[in-house]
């Protein structure tokens, strides 16, 4: 049986088109990031360079890449139990607990994002409606201590209670 070439045609561009979906779906992002300022006492949460390893900041918001993150769902559904990603516009590095470190005042820095669990967290609403932040392998908060971020252990003072956050 013998085809036209324009049914040969179809069929190839039929084919291509069905890859190129299927290649279109394959590199979709599972979740879009949601872009946020992270502010604490009317500071933002900020990078200062792209030095891999330098401890994050709170500065005054000036609305700069430097100062906006991106939250990307890794674990669960959205709900309170969920853990994300945060990775700063700027330079795309990871809100990290400084060599996984489990000790109270341990730096928290901006690193190559390797999603492990010392670079998910969790958000967790406060009672005055503010966010504490939670980095999964210790469980503890994300602290500001002079301008400086560091992980401590959750006592629920304003350092480490977040606005801006959804």
């Amino acid at each position: 049986m013998k085809r036209s070439i324009r049914q040969r045609l179809a069929r190839g561009l039929a084919l291509i088109a069905m890859t190129a979906g299927m290649t279109l779906v394959a590199f979709a992002p599972a979740q879009a990031a949601r872009r946020q300022t992270i502010v604490n006492r009317g500071d933002c949460l900020s990078t200062r360079s792209w030095t891999w390893a330098e401890q994050v900041v709170t500065r005054t918001c000036n609305g700069s890449l430097y100062q906006q993150w991106d939250f990307t769902l890794v674990l669960g559904d959205g709900g309170p139990d969920s853990y994300y990603k945060i990775s700063n516009a700027y330079n795309d590095m990871c809100l990290d607990v400084a060599w996984a470190e489990t000790r109270d005042w341990t730096k928290v820095v901006q690193a190559g994002c390797t999603g492990t669990d010392n670079q998910l967290w969790k958000k967790e609403q406060a009672w005055n409606l503010s966010t504490f932040l939670r980095p999964r392998h210790t469980n503890k908060c994300l602290d500001i201590s002079w301008g400086w971020a560091i992980q401590y252990e959750c006592n629920s003072s304003v350092n480490q209670q977040f606005w801006g956050i959804n």
